[in-house]
């Protein structure tokens, strides 16, 4: 089975996780009355969706209306052959709330939360450098949020055409 294989998804499928990405707290039953379907069969599909690793439901905080106002994007270029302890260090960070492996000029992309500047400061030169292997970190601080995560496919799927019957249209801004 290839990997498009085991995650096809119907338009019904794609209209929930629509739906799911505007408000991840709908309920099912909602749902079903916004899409005309049984209850139940949200409930199946939404089970199924989480089953297949497709849905993770998560609840967007905005670190700034906590008090942490310096969130940022770190890019980081490493020695090839550390990128795994690397990898494995940052996992243990409370800082880090984001980490993937990318492409390009940098080996990863994390995203942090830091109280403020100085304790972005800490973060960088007691935490960061330390890490062998670690080559070079270029920080990004976010200054304003324009437009809060949602799923992260969802952008690209509100954009896919499915039939009429299950079409939803995001809400406008």
């Amino acid at each position: 089975m290839t990997a498009t294989e085991g995650t096809q998804l119907d338009d019904l499928d794609f209209a929930i996780l629509r739906l799911l990405a505007q408000d991840g707290r709908m309920s099912f039953a909602e749902i079903g009355r916004t899409l005309d379907v049984p209850l139940g069969t949200v409930r199946n599909r939404f089970l199924r969706l989480k089953e297949r690793k497709i849905l993770r439901v998560i609840g967007w905080v905005d670190p700034r209306q906590l008090g942490y106002q310096a969130p940022a994007i770190i890019l980081i270029r490493t020695q090839s052959k550390s990128i795994e302890y690397i990898r494995q260090q940052l996992e243990r960070l409370p800082e880090v709330e984001f980490l993937a492996r990318v492409t390009g000029e940098y080996d990863l992309l994390t995203d942090i939360i830091c109280k403020d500047l100085e304790d972005l400061d800490e973060f960088l030169t007691k935490k960061l450098q330390p890490i062998q292997g670690v080559e070079d970190a270029r920080v990004l601080l976010y200054l304003k949020y324009h437009k809060p995560i949602s799923a992260p496919p969802m952008s690209s799927i509100r954009q896919l055409k499915h039939s009429r019957e299950f079409t939803i249209e995001a809400e406008s801004q």
